[in-house]
């Protein structure tokens, strides 16, 4: 993984202004203001000029690439997919508890208009996940039913990087994104997924200490 020297306290400076405004699935705009796009960056990173501009940079934000990318888009999947400040974590957080503050919802925005422009990957992807209950796990994934992941989810083209657990998805995906050259975690062969990603759960499986629940993403 590319290291990272932005070591900066999560922070998050609230704001009642929504700065644009998206249908989901459609990209945003590539002639948003500069100042508006560096607000959304400041309900993630604080309001710390510094850290913005050594992210920027991290990022390769002002460099060209492929997928016709604007330098907050390459920003928006550089932040969320590094992994030493988990700025993720906060993300995905108040979307699944459906209380997040207008710069989260923004900087979402941001993020899926990105992802809308990556290749997409058709195929098995893996997440796999620590839970404390797998009795609750296996009620909540009976084969047959189907739910809706509102937050962004993460996974990778090799099962041997999925992330350690107790629980292993296996996702046939649909419209997963890979990251590419975009992600600060390179090795990591990321395919990630919009928000509100709707699956059905075609199987379960115990392996020893391991659940592993196949999962189709559902068309939208």
């Amino acid at each position: 993984m590319r290291p990272t020297h932005c070591a900066a306290a999560l922070c998050c400076i609230t704001t009642t202004v929504l700065y644009f405004s998206v249908q989901p699935g459609v990209p945003l705009p590539v002639d948003i203001p500069d100042a508006a796009a560096r607000q959304v960056f400041v309900q993630i990173l604080g309001d710390d000029e510094a850290l913005f501009d050594r992210c920027r940079a991290e990022a390769h934000a002002d460099e060209p690439g492929p997928y016709g990318l604007t330098w907050f888009e390459r920003l928006a999947i550089w932040i969320y997919s590094s992994t030493d400040e988990r700025w993720y974590e906060r993300v995905n957080q108040e979307l699944r508890e459906g209380h997040a503050t207008p710069g989260i919802q923004e900087f979402a925005r941001m993020l899926d208009s990105a992802l809308e422009k990556l290749p997409v990957h058709r195929g098995e992807v893996y997440r796999g996940m620590t839970v404390p209950d797998i009795d609750a796990i296996m009620e909540d994934y009976e084969v047959g039913h189907t739910t809706q992941w509102t937050a962004f989810t993460s996974t990778t083209k090799n099962a041997e990087r999925a992330f350690e657990g107790n629980v292993l998805f296996i996702i046939a995906s649909l419209n997963g994104r890979e990251l590419g050259p975009y992600s600060d975690k390179l090795s990591e062969e990321e395919v990630l997924f919009q928000t509100g990603l709707r699956i059905e759960v075609l199987g379960l499986e115990q392996q020893g200490g391991l659940l592993v629940i196949n999962v189709a993403e559902l068309s939208q």
